[in-house]
């Protein structure tokens, strides 16, 4: 993956992210500030988004990309709680509030699968090959036949046996 398109996907993040964190505020804002306990979560999701949408921003860290996930993941199975089994006594039915429940499984989604395109990518990388050192050959540089005849095989037995190295290319390893 190119850097600018590393960047463009990590911008996308940035703005899911923030934009699931707006709608956590507003929500928090406009009623579930008076619902124990939710309201502060709500808050507590609302700042965090927006810390770490300013940190993909600016930096992009691995920290930043495990705080998206930890936040659009949490979020996520926090609404599926409340519409299921309920989170802390508080149920909520459908898509209540409309439309803020749909947007906010958009953007948290949409996060989830930015983050999996970059980690998907990252490991898509091509990996450059290490060059082998050279070593001196104990045969004197000639083929392998060669050096076993000229010193036997119980010569190179015991040099394979203390470890030694034939060739850089890997014949025998």
């Amino acid at each position: 993956m190119t850097p600018a398109v590393r960047t463009v996907v990590r911008y996308g993040l940035a703005v899911a992210t923030a934009a699931s964190g707006y709608i956590h505020a507003d929500l928090y804002v406009h009623g579930y500030r008076g619902i124990h306990v939710i309201g502060p979560m709500f808050l507590l999701q609302a700042a965090g988004s927006f810390a770490v949408a300013l940190l993909l921003l600016v930096t992009g860290t691995v920290v930043s990309l495990l705080g998206a996930a930890g936040l659009a993941g949490g979020a996520l199975v926090g609404f599926l709680q409340s519409r299921t089994v309920g989170v802390f006594g508080f149920v909520e039915h459908g898509w209540q509030p409309a439309p803020q429940a749909a947007l906010t499984i958009v953007a948290e989604t949409l996060a989830l699968l930015l983050l999996a395109y970059l980690v998907v990518l990252r490991g898509r990388r091509p990996r450059r090959r290490q060059r082998q050192q050279l070593t001196a050959l104990p045969h004197g540089g000639r083929g392998l036949s060669e050096g076993v005849e000229e010193c036997g095989a119980g010569g190179w037995i015991g040099w394979f046996a203390v470890g030694g190295r034939v060739d850089p290319a890997g014949w025998w390893r």
